[in-house]
């Protein structure tokens, strides 16, 4: 058997691939020079940087890294770092988990780690439902990860009001860096979407698996025209019902039409005529055709621009001053190509009187942004006027309450509105609008606030302090005075119940003393948001519920008040002993 030191360093290398990087730290690489210098080598540790971690943050620039000579990055360097943010986020996450109280500067601390954190709250949302505190390890990692996303939404807004921009010239509209109207939209998306599913870099590897299979389908890409590429692309997606209503009657202001992401996974594909272009336009820039979503009043048209050196269907163009061949297409609700005057006819059809040039003239993804943010308000009017129930608009978002659903759009849409405010009125507007939806997700988003609107003050009026700060929830590093229970207490945190009159089931979170003799119980609802107060005669205690439905599809935010589910007493047990040592 050959001793160690006639075993050739690509061997030992290649065994090294196999030992853990905890194992390597604290034992392999203490044995002896030799085996200290090989396992420090950098391609070793680019590996365990690869399959240690699924999620990285973008300021890590981790494909960069990756395209780059093995020894210009220090790689072990970079593991150890992220090892250590992993046991920093699981300290603060045990924390949270301990004490309500400080939890909003551990979730800004945890948020901004931004996806260098998402492994570790991955893991927490598969918690096993046998753990001591399953339901809140759940409820917190879910939490903190759908603020991730939010902050990832709104620095993508951000970005795109000083972003780069190849002007308007010669005829061919602005160009704007590649993927950025895909991001932009799906943007939005990172409001509604429960999962990695729909976030940003999801969005992309869809539409690129799209143009992929539009490529097999058509072998003579290369030798087609501008024209006949567009029309094609257009075609395929309509053939494939990847654009457009199946019933635009009936399922026009259902929110879920508003969401790229959302049209791209669902089977059936349902989009606005906004989306609808936008999709059209993002495969197209894939194809290498310049296409851009032109929003005239009352629809949405795709426009694809010609080159300076050529014409639509190929000819060599001999005029240098010739205006730049454009075609128009309507992704939503026809195959073929559509003329200026059908397009125009559409303004004429609403009765506006604006400049036809300018209305012919691409938007940008920013107005895009804020004219699906207008639809997404529409929609919401729609309920309250009570022309369509607020399930009919929520239906297919991936939220369990309707009510939430809705909640979660219009949040994003309000977000959108402020990060994209180019004057101090446009600003003042959306501030309010955002406070209206704020509160709900306060504790876990007061660093967004803080964070990108103090600078959206900044760059619009120079200052930081504003209206916003309003918003600002005290600090909850204070805990209250703790609730002794009295004799007239009738039932205990954790206890479920059921309201008499209305049949409501729901958990009590909490009770208070009105007046003397009068104690109200609050109670979190086995659906929905919001809460149940009721005095203890309007309850029933429960004591036969089936334990599947309440830890899986019942009790969404039970988390936050309770460790876990006790199937032989029936009720939760309590997480806020703080507040309420006796129960």
């Amino acid at each position: 058997m050959p001793r160690l030191d006639q075993i050739p360093d690509e061997i030992i290398h290649h065994i090294l691939t196999f030992v853990s990087p905890e194992d390597n730290l604290l034992r392999v690489q203490l044995l002896s020079r030799r085996l200290n210098a090989l396992a420090n080598e950098p391609l070793l540790w680019r590996q365990h940087c690869r399959t240690s971690f699924a999620h990285w943050d973008p300021s890590h620039d981790l494909p960069g890294k990756l395209g780059a000579p093995v020894s210009d990055v220090d790689w072990k360097a970079l593991f150890l770092l992220r090892k250590a943010r992993n046991v920093h986020v699981a300290n603060l996450f045990d924390s949270i988990l301990a004490t309500k109280f400080g939890r909003m500067e551990k979730f800004e601390q945890i948020c901004r780690l931004g996806y260098d954190a998402r492994d570790f709250l991955l893991e927490q949302c598969h918690t096993i439902d046998s753990a001591d505190d399953v339901l809140a390890r759940r409820y917190h990692s879910k939490a903190i990860l759908a603020s991730l996303r939010r902050g990832l939404a709104i620095e993508v807004w951000r970005g795109l009001r000083n972003g780069p921009t190849v002007a308007a010239r010669h005829g061919l509209p602005a160009q704007y860096p590649p993927r950025t109207l895909e991001r932009a939209l799906g943007a939005l998306d990172m409001f509604v979407i429960d999962s990695h599913e729909g976030d940003l870099d999801h969005i992309t590897r869809l539409l690129d698996d799209l143009t992929v299979q539009f490529s097999e389908c058509h072998a003579n890409l290369e030798d087609m025209s501008i024209r006949d590429k567009a029309l094609a692309l257009n075609r395929w997606l309509r053939a494939r019902k990847l654009t457009g209503l199946e019933n635009p009657e009936t399922e026009y202001r259902n929110l879920r039409n508003c969401f790229i992401g959302h049209a791209l996974r669902d089977p059936e594909h349902p989009s606005l005529p906004l989306t609808s272009a936008a999709i059209f336009c993002c495969i197209a820039e894939r194809l290498g055709l310049n296409a851009q979503c032109l929003p005239v009043p009352g629809h949405v048209h795709a426009v694809v621009f010609a080159t300076r050196e050529s014409t639509l269907d190929g000819a060599e163009v001999r005029d240098p001053n010739q205006p730049v061949e454009q075609m128009y297409l309507d992704p939503f609700s026809s195959d073929d190509e559509v003329t200026k005057e059908a397009v125009l006819g559409v303004v004429f059809g609403v009765g506006w009187q604006a400049s036809l040039d300018s209305l012919l003239t691409p938007a940008s993804p920013a107005t895009l942004v804020l004219r699906m943010a207008a639809n997404m308000r529409v929609s919401l009017t729609s309920t309250r006027r009570r022309m369509v129930s607020i399930n009919d608009i929520t239906a297919g978002l991936p939220c369990r309450s309707d009510a939430e659903n809705l909640q979660l759009a219009m949040y994003g849409a309000a977000w959108a509105k402020l990060s994209l405010a180019r004057d101090a009125s446009e600003m003042s507007e959306s501030g309010r609008e955002l406070a209206y939806w704020f509160t709900a997700y306060q504790s876990e988003d007061i660093w967004l606030v803080d964070t990108h609107a103090s600078a959206i003050c900044r760059d619009i009026h120079g200052r930081d302090a504003w209206d916003m700060r309003r918003l600002m929830p005290e600090k909850d590093d204070r805990p209250p005075p703790p609730c002794m229970r009295t004799p007239d207490i009738v039932f205990r945190v954790g206890q479920v119940v059921r309201h008499i009159r209305f049949g409501t089931i729901a958990a009590v979170i909490g009770w208070s003393h009105l007046g003397s003799d009068r104690v109200y119980y609050t109670c979190i609802k086995a659906e929905g948001p919001g809460a149940l107060i009721a005095r203890a005669e309007s309850l029933e205690l429960v004591t036969d519920l089936d334990a599947e439905p309440v830890t899986s599809t019942w009790f969404e935010r039970a988390g936050l008040y309770f460790k876990r589910f006790d199937r032989s007493t029936c009720s939760f047990v309590s997480n806020i002993r703080e507040e309420y040592p006796d129960d």
